[in-house]
């Protein structure tokens, strides 16, 4: 089963450093709980746990967030590992982290190229700066009809199908 992000948990003020993430996701940002800031995360990206500190007079929030996402179905569930893992806020907090960063990235793509999902359901990419998406667009639709394009849908239809395509 993939960890998925609640809805109540959400980051804000992500900064995060890909070249200094090494064994884990080098990061840092704000915790809200049902869109209230209740702590700061961060991790060095090392490995090991992620640091998370209450904001001032937010300690008892935090523990309702803690104790929240204890009450989340376990991540990682499949064949081999029937028992999967507990979600806890950590690992709610890399779901959002890795959810960000998938859309970020599928973002700065669809700015310069054309993305498309072939009959095949390979994630396939147009295009280029020489190329520009207004130009080729339009001859992808023409040349591979059956194709989903994702710069023609909505960016949670192509978030979902550019997550399948990229993995």
């Amino acid at each position: 089963m993939e960890r998925k992000a609640p809805e109540r948990i959400t980051l804000t003020k992500i900064k995060y450093a890909a070249f200094a993430s090494q064994e884990t996701s080098c990061y840092e940002a704000i915790i809200n709980l049902d869109g209230k800031p209740i702590a700061t995360t961060r991790n060095d990206g090392h490995g090991g746990c992620d640091e998370v500190h209450p904001l001032t007079g937010c300690a008892d929030r935090l523990a309702e967030a803690v104790a929240y996402c204890k009450t989340l179905p376990r991540w990682g569930v499949s064949e081999e590992d029937p028992e999967g893992y507990e979600t806890d806020l950590e690992s709610v907090c890399g779901a959002i982290l890795d959810e960000y960063l998938t859309l970020r990235d599928m973002r700065r793509i669809l700015k310069t190229k054309v993305l498309a999902v072939k009959p095949d359901r390979k994630l396939y990419e147009f295009g280029g700066k020489k190329w520009p998406v207004s130009t080729v667009l339009p001859v992808i639709a023409k040349k591979y009809p059956e194709a989903i394009i994702l710069n023609s849908l909505t960016e949670p239809e192509a978030l979902k199908l550019f997550k399948e395509g990229a993995a």
